[in-house]
């Protein structure tokens, strides 16, 4: 069988979450098996390396303007928003010139939406150049793509129709964003621009079972979970008197839950660091929140990577993910079953079907404060069970998450969209 040259499509080409990190170990794994890569991002200063670069399309704003709530709006900002949420030429031109250059024979589309243009689905299209899409979160079926409304999960989207979430300001608490965010969904469904996709590839059973509901067709939804390769990661069942949230600082991922609970135990020794990227001032709103509380034994780290990260979670009792909303198959579960920690988790979305309740980490009803209390009490005292659920915790990563498996399960997906 004769290597693929396959397009990623991914907004960033540099590590800044879940996204990222699944590209570039993609990319690592297929290149391994001869495949050629090529990335097709937007330009930012910080992106790695690329021999590709040429082909990568300008960002929203300015140098430095990352995430939306960055961007300075002027008049071109502003144009670029609105065409790249809707239906950009300009992109489908670039793409199209990487995929005549580059002679590609597979799309693989990441994160695009908002900041590219579902525009290369056609670019790929008409050029019968099969598009598979790995859909890492729900921005097909709801207006902010977490299907989360406050605090509370919510289907509205998916079960009822687009202009609910307008009338409740789903989209940054804005009634003008979220008009504007049902437009550009009611526009690419009234287009059909994702019905022509050939394949989605779900991480988790939850997305695929979501998918289903909205209406795609089974035949064209394949679930095939995240991976991590464990071979180079020495997992430590020893400790330090400390547990880990890292991740993204944001109100979705419920790390406000977490310092409550945290505040309810009181512990005398032990400490809970908070590691990660802040959004929307949401570090600020939580520092305040300890302050005011004056809770004790919590550490706000920042953004870490390299190995201070892995040092940090290596020496963890164990993790938490106390998501509110549906997560997707987080990377944080894979990264710490890799260091052999156990998980503290919500029931939430796809989390029950990685996170064996009593096994390899134990699951709590997202929102109480109080079993999450509980459950820290619980890991916190029963030093024994950790390491066993440390131990299987990595055990389930070597079996059911391996770069292998995603590998063989992935090209039987791009093998039949070939023939």
């Amino acid at each position: 069988m004769a290597p693929f040259r396959i397009a990623v499509v991914n907004n960033r080409f540099f590590i800044s979450g879940g996204p990222e990190r699944y590209l570039f170990n993609f990319s690592d794994l297929f290149s391994k098996y001869h495949h050629q890569i090529i990335p097709f991002c937007l330009d930012y200063k910080q992106n790695a390396l690329s021999d590709y670069a040429h082909y990568f399309v300008k960002p929203l704003g300015k140098e430095g303007e990352i995430y939306f709530e960055n961007l300075s709006l002027s008049i071109d900002t502003l144009f670029r928003i609105v065409s790249r949420s809707f239906y950009s030429f300009e992109v489908k031109r670039a793409f199209s010139k990487l995929l005549n250059c580059e002679k590609i024979q597979i799309a693989y589309l990441l994160q695009h939406y908002g900041t590219f243009s579902p525009s290369i689905i056609d670019a790929a299209k008409r050029k019968k150049i099969p598009v598979v899409l790995r859909t890492s979160d729900f921005f097909l079926m709801c207006l902010n793509t977490l299907f989360l409304k406050k605090n509370r999960t919510c289907e509205d989207c998916l079960k009822k129709n687009l202009w609910q979430g307008v009338k409740d300001r789903c989209v940054k608490d804005s009634f003008w964003m979220s008009l504007f965010r049902a437009a550009v969904l009611s526009f690419h469904r009234t287009i059909k621009i994702y019905e022509k996709v050939d394949a989605f590839v779900c991480p988790s059973g939850f997305m695929a079972q979501k998918l289903k509901e909205f209406g795609f067709p089974e035949e064209k939804i394949h679930k095939i979970p995240s991976f991590l390769d464990p071979s180079a990661i020495q997992p430590d069942y020893t400790s330090d008197p400390y547990v880990l949230y890292f991740g993204r600082i944001s109100h979705e991922k419920g790390i406000l839950d977490l310092v409550k609970a945290w505040h309810k135990l009181k512990p005398k020794s032990e400490r809970l660091l908070i590691v990660g990227n802040a959004h929307n001032r949401e570090d600020i709103r939580i520092k305040q929140w300890v302050e005011d509380n004056q809770v004790t034994n919590i550490e706000f780290r920042g953004f870490q990577t390299g190995q201070a990260l892995t040092k940090l979670i290596s020496r963890a009792r164990f993790t938490i993910v106390p998501s509110i909303c549906y997560e997707n198959m987080p990377n944080t579960l894979l990264e710490s079953f890799a260091y052999g920690k156990p998980v503290i988790a919500s029931n939430l979305g796809s989390i029950p079907e990685t996170v064996r309740d009593g096994v390899d980490g134990v699951l709590f009803n997202s929102g109480n404060t109080d079993e999450l209390a509980a459950k820290l009490a619980y890991l916190l005292d029963h030093s024994k069970q950790v390491v066993e659920m440390g131990q299987n915790a990595r055990k389930h990563l070597e079996e059911d998450f391996s770069p292998s498996r995603h590998y063989q399960k992935l090209m039987e997906v791009f093998l039949s969209l070939s023939m």
